[in-house]
Order: structure tokens, then C-alpha cells, then sequence
């Protein structure tokens, strides 16, 4: 018998007698109390059509499958279709059926994710932005030092010991690690260091299998880190050019929206605007690994763990959400931004750039990546983001009589772009 609860009774579909090139696509997803709608088209040898037949069943399928009747019987088990045939193996057809069913239910769970993580930063920054004064005021009242130290300093600053050495850690040994399982296959490396380190790791097979094979996930942590706590923070300070609280409450510039472009030009020498906080953005990259634990882990024991995971980086997020309000570095609406926008980064590059699929208890389709392409995605899109940046400011510049010929930036800088996205597409489709 199969595992899982059992479908509801109805079961719309077509009964006919079905060929080798059947062709099986289903419409809809099943839900609690209610039936799959499922179709099947083909042609026979001859060529002529089959006939069709609607038939409603009570807690399986039965079909015929050359002139031979058999009953499937479909059950859910954690959000996943079960199809299985008590007296036969299932035909190929069949079990294109349940993967399609299964993989429509999944695109259907990540992008209403996906919509609800926007929702609510939406929600959110409707609702502080109008408090963005009263708020900095109050908190920076507030401030509790032994907290905002403890949340500011790190050891790579040469400071003491703080919680950025987390974040550092975690890209450090991504990088490092993401580094050794592409030298694994990388045939004749450069430098007499990189060849020993190689044949140091294929001396050790069982971990340098295990690097290869996830690979795609390193990559993965290495990629999203770097666009949720470098490109999108960089891209959007240069551009917004907001000015930080600090300036505001001192009365030397006024006081701008989030949304508002800032007054900070090139020509003025210094450049440090506001929005959003790089603190707060790479606090978040975390939320990648319990991304990576949650659904690509075939046990139960990891899929926990990285959901407390996801839960403690979400906190971690807010406390250096609130340190950085205190200190009075950043607005309310800065570390907002930086926390839902860099979680969306992550979600869709997961589900939409990665495309992962939720594992759902099964060792998930091992995909190997090209060795180092995510170095080379970084540097594709470090160079976009670039130029993006110049055609902003040139832009700006020129539009408000302040080194107007920076416009000729956009010369070499639109032909960068393009060049890149192109780049950037080809890698996405070397995948082994």
C-alpha cells in the first residue's frame, strides 16, 4: 500500500487505450478536496486517434496499457504526488505524469514564496517610512553600547571580536571551500601550490567526490552572497546617494525618502550614502545556507536544522537591523530594505537562477557545474553593475550642469553591459 494520505475520490481524466508515443501533460495542481486533472494524447501505429472515455475512480487510477488493466494508486506524501502500480512497474509515460504534477506543485510553492517575502517587505516599508525621523531619534536615545559594539566590530578591522566575524567566516569558507571543488576538475592548474593542493584532495576521493557533487550548492552560497551583500548594496548607494542620519541630525544636509535620489556628486570629493546598510544585507546571505539545508538535504535531521537555522538568521538580521539604527548609521527604512531585498536575491536565484528543487526525503538530481563559474559569474556581474552605476551618474551629472562630460561614459559602458549578459547567459546554460 502506498504511503501518505490518500487522494480525494474524483479523478477526472481520459481512459482510452494508450501506445508507446503516449504523451501525458497534466492541468492544475491537486489539492485537499479535490481531484487531478490529468490528459493523455497519442496515436496509435496507424496512426488513426484514440477514443476517449471520462471515468471517475475512488482512491486510484485505472487504465488500460495494451489491452492489459491495471489500478495505480496515488497518495500525497509531504506535498508530493505517490503514483504506484501494485503488479507491474510503471510505464515510462506515468512517471512523466507524477514528476510534472510534482514539479508544477513546486513552482507554484516557490513563487508564492517568493510573492509573499516581497508582500511583506512592501508592507513593511509602507509602514516605517513615514517614522523614518521619529524612529532614528528614538533609537539613537536608546542605544545600548555594549550591544552595538558587539554587533559593529570584527577581527577582520582589527577590532575585537564582534558578529561580523560571522558573516566573514561563512563567505570565507564558502569561497575556500567552492575553490577546492573546482580545482578537482580542473585538468592542468597554474602554479606549483594549486597542482599539490589537487592531487592532495583526489588523494582523499571519498571528499573529493563529495566536493564535486555539491559543487552547484557552493557555488550557489558563494554567487548569492556576493549579489546580496556587495553588487545590490554598492549598486544602490552610488545610485540613490542617500545621506546618512548622522548628516540630517546634524543640520548639514536635509533630510531625503528613501526612495528620493540624494544630493551627492562626484565633484564633492566623498560619496558615503545611506541606502541601503551593507552591514544588514550581508547579515542576511546566511539565510542562503538554510536555503541549501532545507531543500536540497534528503534527511529529515538537516531540513530541521536549517530551518532553525533560517529562523536565526532572520534574528541575527534584526539585531544588526536595530545596531545599525542606533548607532545612527543607517534610517529604519535602510536595514529594511537590505533584509527582504537581499532575501529575495537569494530565493530567486535559488529556485529561479540555481533552479533547485526540493528534495522532499530523495537525494536530489546531482547537477555538476563547470569548474570556477562562479568566479567568473562574479566577475560578469561585477562589471554590469559597473556599468550600470556610470550611466546612472553620467547621467545625473550631466542633467544637473556638474562634470556634464562624464556622459561619454555611456560610450563604452553600454557595449560592457551587453557583453556581459551575454556572458552571464552562457554560463547559466553550462551545466553538466
Amino acid at each position: 500500500m502506498p504511503n501518505g494520505k490518500q487522494l480525494p475520490p474524483l479523478q477526472a481524466l481520459f481512459k482510452r487505450q494508450l501506445s508507446d508515443q503516449a504523451d501525458w501533460t497534466h492541468f492544475g495542481r491537486p489539492r485537499t478536496g479535490c481531484g487531478v486533472v490529468i490528459s493523455a494524447s497519442g496515436f496509435n501505429p496507424a496512426g488513426s486517434c484514440l477514443d476517449r472515455a471520462g471515468c471517475l475512480f475512488y482512491g486510484g487510477i485505472q487504465k488500460e496499457d495494451r489491452g492489459v488493466s491495471f489500478t495505480l494508486h496515488c497518495s500525497w506524501k509531504k506535498n508530493t504526488l505517490l503514483i504506484s502500480n501494485l503488479f507491474s512497474p510503471l510505464p515510462e509515460y506515468l512517471l512523466k505524469v507524477q514528476q510534472n504534477i510534482n514539479d508544477t506543485g513546486n513552482c507554484v510553492y516557490q513563487l508564492r514564496m517568493g510573492i509573499i517575502i516581497f508582500s511583506a517587505g512592501v508592507l513593511a516599508m509602507l509602514f516605517i517610512a513615514p517614522h523614518d525621523l521619529e524612529w532614528i531619534s528614538y533609537f539613537a536615545d536608546h542605544q545600548v553600547d555594549w550591544f552595538t559594539e558587539l554587533m559593529s566590530e570584527s577581527l577582520f578591522e582589527l577590532e575585537k571580536p564582534g558578529s561580523g566575524d560571522i558573516v566573514v567566516l561563512f563567505f570565507t569558507v564558502s569561497l575556500l571551500l567552492y575553490c577546492a571543488a573546482s580545482l578537482v576538475d580542473t585538468a592542468w592548474p597554474q602554479g606549483r601550490v594549486l597542482y599539490r593542493i589537487r592531487e592532495w584532495l583526489l588523494k582523499r576521493a571519498g571528499f573529493a567526490d563529495y566536493l564535486r557533487r555539491h559543487r552547484l550548492q557552493l557555488e550557489f552560497l558563494v554567487v548569492s552572497s556576493f549579489c546580496s551583500s556587495t553588487l545590490m548594496v554598492k549598486t544602490l548607494k552610488w545610485v540613490m546617494a542617500r545621506p546618512r542620519p548622522k548628516k540630517i541630525l546634524r543640520g548639514t544636509r536635509d533630510f531625503y525618502e528613501w526612495y528620493d535620489v540624494g544630493p551627492y556628486f562626484l565633484d564633492e570629493g566623498s560619496y558615503r550614502a545611506s541606502f541601503p546598510s551593507g552591514h544588514t544585507a550581508s547579515a542576511i546571505t546566511l539565510i542562503g545556507l538554510a536555503y541549501v539545508l532545507i531543500y536540497t538535504s534528503s534527511t529529515a535531521r538537516w531540513k530541521t536544522c536549517g530551518k532553525i537555522l533560517m529562523a536565526a538568521v532572520l534574528c541575527f538580521a534584526m539585531a544588526m537591523a536595530a545596531a545599525r539604527v542606533m548607532t545612527t548609521a543607517h534610517w529604519p527604512t535602510d536595514v529594511t530594505f537590505s533584509i527582504f531585498g537581499g532575501w529575495l536575491i537569494i530565493h530567486f536565484l535559488f529556485f529561479y537562477g540555481y533552479q533547485f528543487t526540493p528534495a522532499d526525503g530523495r537525494d536530489c538530481q546531482v547537477r555538476v557545474a563547470p569548474p570556477f563559474r562562479g568566479l567568473r559569474l562574479c566577475w560578469y556581474l561585477s562589471w554590469i553593475c559597473l556599468a550600470v552605476v556610470a550611466m546612472v551618474l553620467a547621467f545625473r551629472h550631466y542633467f544637473n550642469d556638474r562634470w556634464p562630460w562624464l556622459i561619454l561614459v555611456c560610450v563604452p559602458a553600454l557595449p560592457l553591459l551587453l557583453y556581459c549578459l551575454k556572458k552571464i547567459v552562457q554560463e547559466k546554460d553550462a551545466v553538466g
